[in-house]
């Protein structure tokens, strides 16, 4: 493959069967994921990397920071790196769960591929990709990646392979609960069953194993919240000052969001979290998540006003406003989306 640099065109839609096809005819692959990694990022990229090295493939993983959540270490993909390949001008480059290319925080890696695969089932996805197989269809990226391995000519993926989708399945379907599971999102979890998942030891592991540290950061965001004044939206917000108090680490705040969603009479809910101290300007950036159960409302639309994205009911974006600034706006957009008087 050759070394030179290519410029990103978006590029079509195609099947899984054009995808496989690049992927067969690849010798060395780095496989990405987004930011802030979720349960689908991490599972997705792991199986992914699984099925392909099973093929005889050179791969590598790419996630921003290399970070893995501490209840998605057991499927912690090998091979991890933050850094782009050196290589990666000889590498076909594959994201997975990935909506847009600002998600992998290092434009260089999209630059220097040789080619760029787009494997992702975000309705708001930018289609970054040279070939691009985008199904908002589908409950979560690992199903996809799933579905991806009968056209790579793996037949049985393995228990390895079944439980990586299966943390996918499961994180992004809100043990499914979400508006995204359907019929085919349990057929899919039996034949992953069939496969060799053990459906306890997965949810014991990523649900029930809480550390201490995360339990007080749960508490202290609970006690900072706060519902805007037509009590449609319960957001909170957590300084660096917080995790510090309560020895707890980045993946700690996981499930904040999710709490503060289950407050009766809420139509969104909006956690907000510090990354750093104030810039030369003063301005402190921050990360932030939007969530909602209402099928009405797409967070989302609110998220890329901020240069991020996702789902309609789950999206994340970066900022450097306070959370009364974008509870405000937030307010402001889904009085919009449901034709409420301001």
């Amino acid at each position: 493959m050759s070394t030179t640099t290519t410029t990103i065109q978006h590029g079509p839609a195609v099947g899984l069967d054009e995808i496989a096809a690049r992927l067969l005819d690849a010798e060395r692959i780095c496989v990405a994921s987004h930011l802030n990694p979720d349960g689908d990022a991490i599972g997705s990229a792991r199986a992914l990397q699984l099925l392909l090295t099973g093929l005889g493939k050179d791969v590598v993983v790419y996630i921003p920071d290399a970070v893995v959540p501490t209840e998605y270490e057991f499927i912690a993909p090998d091979r991890l790196t933050a850094d782009v390949p050196a290589d990666i001008g000889e590498r076909l480059l594959v994201c997975v769960d990935c909506g847009n290319e600002s998600r992998l925080k290092h434009p260089e890696l999209l630059e220097g591929a040789a080619t760029v695969l787009n494997v992702d089932h975000h309705g708001d996805n930018t289609h970054f990709g040279a070939a691009n197989h985008v199904r908002p269809q589908a409950a979560c990226a690992a199903e996809l990646v799933w579905e991806l391995a009968g056209h790579l000519g793996v037949d049985s993926p393995g228990a390895d392979v079944a439980t990586a989708v299966y943390v996918g399945l499961v994180t992004d379907t809100g043990r499914f609960q979400y508006s995204n599971t359907t019929a085919g999102s349990f057929a899919l979890a039996a034949t992953l069953v069939d496969a060799g998942v053990d459906v306890h030891d997965v949810f014991s592991r990523i649900f029930e194993t809480v550390g201490f540290p995360r339990l007080r950061l749960l508490g202290r965001a609970l006690e900072r919240s706060l519902r805007s004044e037509d009590g449609l939206i319960v957001a909170t917000h957590l300084r660096q000052q917080d995790f510090d108090d309560c020895g707890a680490q980045e993946d700690d705040a996981e499930g904040v969001v999710d709490a503060l969603r289950s407050v009766e009479g809420t139509y969104v809910a909006v956690f907000l979290r510090d990354l750093d101290g104030p810039g030369a300007d003063g301005a402190v950036p921050r990360k932030g998540s939007f969530r909602t159960t209402r099928e009405d409302i797409d967070v989302s639309i609110v998220a890329r006003t901020y240069g991020g994205g996702g789902h309609r009911q789950a999206a994340g974006f970066n900022t450097s406003d306070d959370l009364a600034t974008i509870v405000e706006r937030v307010d402001e957009a889904i009085r919009s989306q449901l034709g409420l008087d301001a």
